[in-house]
């Protein structure tokens, strides 16, 4: 990782003056709770010791050019105005893009004329890994235009703000991400609950570290990816609104769910038997067709279609062969939930064994209901058992990318190498020989929790 000095000098030699001001912001680890931010149920994160990292200094016109110190991505430059074009589908420009295009959005009005900025980037996060590294930059690039324009936003908020802002890119995820990057804490894991958003940090226990696995299969950001990734939200919006139409009958409440985070106790005034009973006599097993699922919510197929499942582009997600599978997608939902709360109170009471159970727990609940793993993470998680991990799972979006284990501190060495020896030399060499031997020596690593996304003026 190149030091600041180092980028300032990349930053002066191409634009020729120098560097106002640094920023960082690292990527993120989901200890447990994936695919439930956009349900508004709570997560259990913490940001990582690997970051993307910028030299920056303000134009005077509204022009924003970002180059790739390493020179692998380029240039990328656009104008911060009302409405900004995105590039072409997984182009990294649209990321820069997406927080400038939110922020923009938010403080339009009046006239105001926008400032620009210079900035040269680098990064040691994994891209296409799980570990968020899309909403650190997004996250990175906001602060930077945020600070040259005098924009002031409380951390809540400004997590709030990339959220959103995110989903320009066309991935239709939750907060937690953006919240994690911005709102990281140094050796603690983060509770973040959702609507209204809200943080609480948990000590890692002592004795143990979190070793990371890349299982090296990649989730690319091409428009077949983020289909199968937003194949979930929209498998949870259509639950919901099966729900919203069933439940407040059966229940005896006038509160429907308005989003599955709103299946508790507390919301519906019925216990967490009850709602499951209700729940699962609702939603049938097995797959819906458009016509089942529009039948079950009382709606039209094109109601259903346009207020649960268009895809960013406006047009309808493709009917899986098997249809929805929105029994499985809710219990995932519901079991996951339950699991963060209980991960929460174990890690505020030093039960790392809980921790470990529910972490092993919830990457087979991914597997099974959630639809998100695949053979490799499957694999991966079963070898970190075996190698002693108190917990392993996939962790991120899914579909690949890393997996985290809870490993005894003392034991972390023996570990990654019997993760390198059992996963990567046996099973990964068996059954993806096209993968690199240098991928391969560099895919183990532990990672600390740290603090969250920081600017400030230059110290050099």
């Amino acid at each position: 990782m190149p030091t600041i000095k180092n980028l300032s000098n990349k930053f002066e030699s191409f634009f020729g003056r120098k560097p106002t001001g640094e920023a960082f912001a690292p990527g993120r680890i989901n200890l447990i709770g994936d695919h439930l931010d956009y349900n508004n149920c709570p997560v259990l994160p913490f940001a990582v010791d690997l970051r993307i990292s910028a030299v920056f200094a303000p134009r005077e016109d509204n022009r924003i050019c970002i180059l790739d110190s390493l020179a692998r991505r380029g240039q990328r430059s656009f104008d911060a105005e009302a409405y900004i074009a995105p590039y072409e589908t997984s182009d990294w420009g649209n990321y820069p893009k997406a927080a400038v295009q939110g922020i923009v959005a938010d403080q339009i009005g009046g006239g105001r004329r926008f400032k620009g900025f210079d900035a040269v980037i680098e990064s040691n996060l994994p891209s296409a890994g799980g570990l968020s590294s899309s909403s650190a930059f997004v996250v990175l690039t906001g602060m930077i235009f945020c600070v040259v324009n005098g924009f002031e936003y409380t951390p809540l908020e400004f997590s709030s703000l990339m959220a959103a802002a995110e989903r320009y890119v066309g991935t239709q995820g939750g907060g937690m991400d953006q919240t994690a990057c911005i709102n990281g804490k140094n050796g603690k894991v983060l509770k973040i609950d959702f609507n209204p958003l809200h943080c609480r940090s948990f000590s890692v226990p002592d004795g143990v570290s979190f070793v990371i696995a890349d299982s090296l299969i990649k989730a690319q950001k091409t428009e077949a990816a983020m289909a199968l990734y937003n194949s979930k939200p929209i498998e949870s919006r259509m639950a919901t609104a099966i729900l919203n139409r069933r439940l407040p009958a059966v229940l005896k409440t006038a509160c429907p769910p308005f989003s599955l985070g709103d299946l508790t106790a507390e919301k519906l005034g019925a216990t967490e038997n009850e709602i499951d009973r209700v729940v699962f006599s609702v939603l049938k097993e097995g797959g819906y067709t458009y016509e089942e699922a529009a039948a079950a919510a009382g709606m039209s197929v094109d109601e259903l279609t346009r207020s649960c499942c268009l895809m960013s582009d406006k047009t309808p997600l493709p009917e899986p062969p098997n249809g929805f599978e929105l029994f499985k997608r809710v219990r995932h939902v519901l079991t996951e939930r339950r699991r963060v709360e209980q991960c929460a109170q174990a890690l505020e009471t030093g039960d790392v064994e809980t921790v470990g159970r529910l972490m092993f727990e919830s990457h087979a609940s991914g597997r099974d209901d959630g639809g998100f793993s695949c053979p490799e993470s499957d694999s991966l998680t079963e070898i970190a058992r075996a190698a002693g991990a108190l917990g392993s799972r996939q962790t991120g979006g899914g579909f690949g990318g890393f997996n985290v284990s809870l490993v005894r501190s003392g034991e972390t060495e023996a570990f990654k190498e019997k993760l390198m020896k059992d996963y990567y030399e046996t099973y990964l060499s068996r059954m993806h020989p096209e993968i690199s031997a240098e991928a391969k020596s560099s895919a183990v690593f532990t990672v600390i929790p740290s603090d969250g996304a920081c600017v400030r003026q230059m110290s050099i």
